[in-house]
C-alpha cells in the first residue's frame, strides 16, 4: 500500500523535469533566433558510450557501446570578438556494455534527447575556413530504451523495457545532466566535422535503491554537418531581379495534365518496420525473424517443468495469434526452447530443460494446436542468462522460448 504514493511522487518529479527541459530548449533557441548573424545547422554521426562509476563497492570495468546521433545546431556569434553561443538539440544513443562471454551478451541501449549550451571560441582563417572549439553544460531527456541479451550461437535477442525513475523498481533516473567538450572545423561552404566529449555528472543509480552504487555516462562522437547561411549574410548577396519584355505574340495555352495517381500506401498499423500483409501480430510491435511477434518467454520456479496459471495465460495469446493467422500464414510453424539454470547437474538440467519444452507443447496441443505444427529442444544449463550465483540469474535461466518459425 506504501509503493502507490511513492510511484506517484516519481510520475509527477519526472512530469515536472520534462517540463523544465522543454522549457529550457525553448528559451535557449527563442534567445539565439534574435541574432541575424545566427545560422542553423544539421548534423549527424557515430558514437561511442560507456558508464563509470562504482558496483557494489568495486570500480565498473564496462566495455564500450557503439551506436549513432544527429540533431540541430545554432551558431550565433557576439556582436565583438571570437566568441559564439552554440546550442544543440541532438537524439543521441548512449548505454555500455555489461557482459560479453561466449555464450552472451548484454547491453544497456539507452536513448536520450540531449540538450547542450555551448560556448564556442573561433579562429576564423584567412582563407573562410573556421577552426573552433568550446564547452558548456548537456541536459538530457529519457527516451524509450531496451536492456538487450543476446544469446550465441545464433545471435537470438532478448529485450527488455528500461525503467526510467527514482524507486527501487527503476533501472535508472531519467533526466541525465553533465558537460560538454567539442573541438571542430567549419569549411566556408558550410560543411563541418566536429568530435566532442560528454561526460555525465548525475548519478543514474535511483535514490529508492538506498546503497553506495555510483553509474554515469560518457560518451564520444563524431560528427558531420551543414551550416546554412544566416540572414545577414543571405542580404549581403541579394541580385536584383532581371525584367524582360513580355511576348508580343500571345502565347499558347497548355493542356492540362492529368494528375498522377498517387500509389497505395501499405501499413504497418504497429509501427515495427513489418508491413501488416507480413506481420502476424500488426496490433503488437515485434521482431522480424518472428514474423513481426514479440518473443514470449515463460519462466519455471526451481526443478519445476509444468507451466504455472501465468505460464498457461501467455500461452494462450499464442493460441490466439496462430488462429488468427493460420489462414495468412499456412507455413507457421512454433518452436519451443527450453533452458536450465546452472544449480545441479548437466545431466539433470538437460533432462529438465526439455520436460519444460514438452509440457508446454502439451497444454498448446490441448488447446487445440496441431501437434505436427511444435517442435521443441531442450539445451539444458548452456544458455544461461546472468549471474548464476545470485537467485535473480538462476531465476531468468529456468525458462521456454517461443518462437514463430517458417515451415
Amino acid at each position: 500500500m506504501l509503493s502507490q504514493p511513492n510511484c506517484t511522487i516519481t510520475k509527477i518529479t519526472d512530469m515536472k523535469k520534462s517540463i523544465v527541459f522543454f522549457l529550457a530548449i525553448i528559451t535557449t533557441f527563442s534567445a539565439t533566433s534574435q541574432n541575424s548573424n545566427a545560422s542553423v545547422g544539421l548534423v549527424a554521426g557515430v558514437t561511442s558510450s560507456n558508464m563509470y562509476g562504482t558496483v557494489t563497492g568495486a570500480d565498473v570495468d564496462y566495455k564500450q557501446y557503439l551506436g549513432y546521433t544527429f540533431g540541430m545546431v545554432v551558431d550565433a556569434p557576439f556582436k565583438k570578438g571570437h566568441f559564439s553561443f552554440q546550442p544543440g538539440l541532438h537524439y543521441t544513443q548512449k548505454g555500455a556494455t555489461t557482459l560479453d562471454v561466449k555464450n552472451q551478451k548484454d547491453y544497456y541501449a539507452l536513448r536520450y534527447a540531449d540538450l547542450v549550451a555551448n560556448l564556442v571560441y573561433n579562429t576564423h582563417g584567412d582563407k573562410g575556413g573556421n577552426f573552433y572549439f568550446g564547452a558548456g553544460p548537456q541536459l538530457g531527456a529519457n527516451l524509450p530504451s531496451k536492456k538487450v541479451t543476446v544469446f550465441k550461437p545464433g545471435d537470438t535477442k532478448s529485450e527488455s523495457n528500461v525503467i526510467f525513475g527514482n524507486d527501487v523498481a527503476s533501472d535508472f533516473r531519467g533526466i541525465d545532466f553533465g558537460a560538454n567538450i567539442i573541438a571542430g572545423y567549419t569549411m566556408k561552404c558550410g560543411f563541418t566535422f566536429a568530435a566532442n566529449y560528454n561526460f555525465g555528472v548525475r548519478n543514474l543509480v535511483p535514490a529508492g535503491k538506498n546503497n553506495d552504487d555510483k553509474l554515469r555516462n560518457s560518451q564520444i562522437g563524431i560528427r558531420l554537418g551543414y551550416f546554412f547561411r544566416s540572414k545577414a549574410e543571405k542580404k549581403e548577396t541579394v541580385v536584383a531581379p532581371v525584367v524582360t519584355p513580355a511576348p508580343e505574340n500571345k502565347p499558347v495555352k497548355k493542356a492540362k495534365q492529368p494528375k498522377p495517381v498517387a500509389p497505395p500506401v501499405e501499413k504497418d498499423t504497429d509501427g515495427d518496420g513489418i508491413l501488416d500483409k507480413d506481420d502476424a501480430c500488426v496490433d503488437v510491435p515485434g521482431l522480424r525473424d518472428n514474423y513481426g511477434c514479440p518473443e514470449l518467454i515463460l519462466y519455471y520456479k526451481r526443478d519445476v517443468s509444468t507451466p504455472d496459471d501465468w505460464d498457461k495465460a501467455e500461452m494462450d495469446k499464442v493460441i490466439e495469434y496462430y488462429n488468427k493467422n493460420v489462414a495468412k500464414f499456412q507455413n507457421i510453424n512454433l518452436k519451443l526452447i527450453g533452458h536450465a539454470s546452472t544449480t545441479g547437474t548437466a545431466e539433470h538440467n538437460q533432462k529438465l530443460s526439455e520436460q519444460r519444452a514438452q509440457h508446454a507443447k502439451e497444454y498448446l496441443v490441448s488447446k487445440g494446436l496441431p501437434a505436427a505444427r511444435i517442435s521443441t529442444i531442450g539445451y539444458g544449463e548452456k544458455y544461461p542468462i546472468g549471474d548464476q550465483k545470485t537467485e535473480e540469474g538462476r531465476a531468468r535461466s529456468r525458462r521456454v522460448v517461443v518462437r514463430i518459425e517458417k515451415n
